[in-house]
This record gives C-alpha cells, sequence and structure tokens, in this order.
C-alpha cells in the first residue's frame, strides 16, 4: 500500500543534506519517494536513498497522511518516540529522558556543607551579638574609672563573649556599628559606662568595684560609651557609638567585653547587665 503526504516543512539527513518541503509525496510500496516537489525519484532535492538515511529527522509544519483511497491515516511517531525515551522507571540510557534522570541522579548526590564555597552575595548582614553578666550582691556606689564585673575577686571575673564572625572558624570581617546597653535597675543618675572591647580574652587586675586595669594592650581593639538614659517600668538602657571613629573594624569572630564605670553610679543588689553588640558583617 502506498501513501500521499502533503506537507511543508523541511527534511534533514544526518550525512547533511536539508531541503524545504511544500509539496505532495507520494511513497510507493516499496518505499520508493515521489512528489511534485522534486518528482521522479528525487524529492525536494533529496534523492531516494538521501530520504531513506536512518534517521531522519524531519520538521514539518503540516503533515497528514492518507490510504489509497484518500482516507487519513494514523501516524505514530516511533523515531520521535525512541529518541525521547519512554516514561518509565529506568528509560533508556541514550535517550533525552534517561539523560535526564542521570543528571538528576547526580545532583540528589550534592551536599552542601557550610563554608566559603559559593555563588552570589553573601555578606551585607546585620547581626547583633548579646551578653550578660550579673554584679554581685550590694550597693557599693561606683566611682569614675571603676570595673563594673560579675566578682569582686580578680581572678574571679568573667569578661562578656560576643560571636560576630559571619562563619565560625574562617571569619570575613565586618564593622561593629553601635552598643547598647540594657539594666535592671531603674535609676539613670550617673549611669555612664564605657564598654572595652578585646580580641582576646583580658584578665582583670580587680574585681567589682575595683580600677579597671587589664592586660591585652596588643588584643584592645576599642571603646563605646554609652549612657542609660531611657527608663522603664523594668529597667533602663541606652545607646553608644566607637569613642573613636564611626566604627570599629573587627577580622576575628568572637570578641571579649568589659565595663568601666564613666559616673559615680550607685548599682542595685545583684543588678543584671546586658550588652548587644550591632555589627555589619562582610
Amino acid at each position: 500500500m502506498g501513501a500521499t503526504i502533503p506537507a511543508k516543512g523541511s527534511v534533514k539527513t544526518p550525512n547533511g543534506f536539508e531541503a524545504s518541503v511544500q509539496a505532495v509525496m507520494t511513497v510507493d510500496p516499496d518505499g520508493n519517494y515521489a512528489g511534485s516537489g522534486g518528482g521522479g525519484g528525487n524529492y525536494g532535492g533529496l534523492t531516494n536513498e538521501q530520504l531513506r538515511a536512518s534517521p531522519v529527522p524531519v520538521s514539518i509544519a503540516e503533515l497528514e497522511i492518507k490510504n489509497d483511497a484518500g482516507n487519513p491515516l494514523p501516524v505514530k511517531d516511533d523515531e520521535a518516540l525512541l529518541r525521547f525515551g519512554t516514561v518509565e522507571a529506568n528509560p533508556g540510557a541514550n535517550t533525552i529522558l534517561g539523560r535526564l534522570k542521570s543528571i538528576a541522579s547526580a545532583l540528589a548526590g550534592l551536599v552542601l556543607g557550610a563554608g566559603e564555597a559559593h555563588i552570589g552575595q553573601v555578606g551585607g548582614h546585620t547581626i547583633r551579638a548579646n551578653a550578660s553578666f550579673v554584679r554581685p550582691a550590694d550597693t557599693a556606689a561606683y566611682a569614675i574609672g571603676d570595673l563594673v564585673a560579675n566578682s569582686t575577686a580578680s581572678g574571679a571575673v568573667v569578661p562578656m563573649t560576643f560571636v560576630i564572625g559571619r562563619v565560625d572558624g574562617a571569619s570575613k570581617g565586618g564593622m561593629i556599628r553601635r552598643a547598647r546597653l540594657r539594666k535592671t535597675g531603674t535609676s539613670i543618675a550617673n549611669a555612664s559606662f564605657r564598654l572595652h572591647l578585646y580580641v582576646a580574652v583580658p584578665v582583670a587586675s580587680n574585681g567589682d568595684n575595683g580600677a579597671w586595669l587589664t592586660n591585652g594592650a596588643a588584643s584592645y581593639v576599642g571603646s563605646f560609651d554609652i549612657t542609660c538614659d531611657k527608663v522603664f517600668t523594668d529597667g533602663a538602657s541606652g545607646n553608644g557609638l566607637p569613642s573613636i571613629g564611626g566604627e570599629i573594624n573587627f577580622t576575628a569572630d568572637t570578641y571579649y567585653g568589659v565595663l568601666e564605670a564613666r559616673g559615680a553610679y550607685v548599682p542595685t543588689n545583684a543588678e543584671s547587665f546586658t550588652v548587644t553588640l550591632e555589627t555589619l558583617q562582610n
């Protein structure tokens, strides 16, 4: 049985032959092609041998196949199915679906851990690092320059710890822009303080209510002067900027702080102090 194919589009063979199609093509029972586009065994400039080359990708905008009686025949695109693959658990290895499954399997095995191998913007984040301590259970007034700490014994003074690095162990640095101080006592009389920051743990020579004096000249990075001038029902607070400059640049992950009284402040018994550093990470 032969077939008549009115079509227009293009035909291309693996050997590089390509021709425009806009004609009626007839296929006889022996598989020979003929049509008005090229006539007598030559269609669109291609020979029967070229057209029968396998595989033959065909791009045709309009395609209708009829039998000898002129009735349309159903078209089964086996070539397209072979190339695309069938929807199943294990599609053919050289089909499009098979290759997509291989890519999906490879991607599923990827595990992205924490690190600096990244794409895109990862810096420019603002974080707030907090640290707190409770001063001794007394109300002894401070003098200007006294240490405000968790213990009156110098050996028991524990500096505040601030973790501000973007990636632990691999800080890309940043800037400390501002410091906040919040305390549980509501008095704001002479409530002025100085926060001292170090890149290594400082060792205090005196305890709470003694003169501020530590080691760590090489690890000292700067200070913030803070006045608690806002009173609330549950305490008082204030904000401060660096004593020198607009910010303190940092490159380490962790910094340590101690508090110094900058006024004759009278504390409350076992008063709690909380310091917050506002930082911009690179």
